[in-house]
């Protein structure tokens, strides 16, 4: 190189300023590329947070419409019809909590992994709240195989 020192050291900033840019430029480009995606799994959840919600409110709701019929009907069992009502109520509070674990996760990531405790259990969290919800639609399933029973 035929220039002075002050010259290189320009030239090696400049190269390092335009990979910084482009780094920049790629890390852009793949999260527009994520979004429609993230924006996807917000609704899938959104949908199983509300399908939670209604099928356990729902049957609650019904059974308790139920409930004062039953009572009148010989051959049906009230403690096994109270107890399909509890693990119905039990559904509709995993599915509250996993609601409030919900908002939770969201920042976590919105405020990013490195500036909170919320944004690197963000991962974590949402595993939780997964489970709460698949936890819930078994309440469901248990509830109606218990009123089953009382029924049968």
């Amino acid at each position: 190189c035929k220039c002075t020192a002050g010259c290189c050291a320009l030239l090696n900033f400049n190269a390092m300023t335009a990979q910084t840019d482009l780094r920049k430029s790629r890390i852009a480009v793949r999260n527009e590329a994520r979004k429609p995606r993230f924006d996807i799994i917000i609704r899938s959840a959104d949908a199983a947070l509300k399908n939670a919600f209604l099928i356990n409110g729902g049957g609650a709701v019904a059974l308790l419409a139920f409930f004062g019929q039953a009572g009148r009907q010989p051959g049906t069992s009230s403690p096994w019809l109270a107890l399909a009502l509890f693990v119905l109520i039990i559904g509709a509070a995993l599915a509250a909590v996993a609601t409030g674990l919900s908002f939770l996760a969201q920042y976590g990531y919105l405020v990013g992994k490195r500036r909170s405790w919320f944004g690197r259990s963000a991962q974590s969290i949402t595993a939780a709240n997964i489970v709460l919800v698949l936890f819930s639609y078994v309440c469901f399933v248990v509830a109606g195989f218990i009123a089953y029973r009382g029924l049968a």
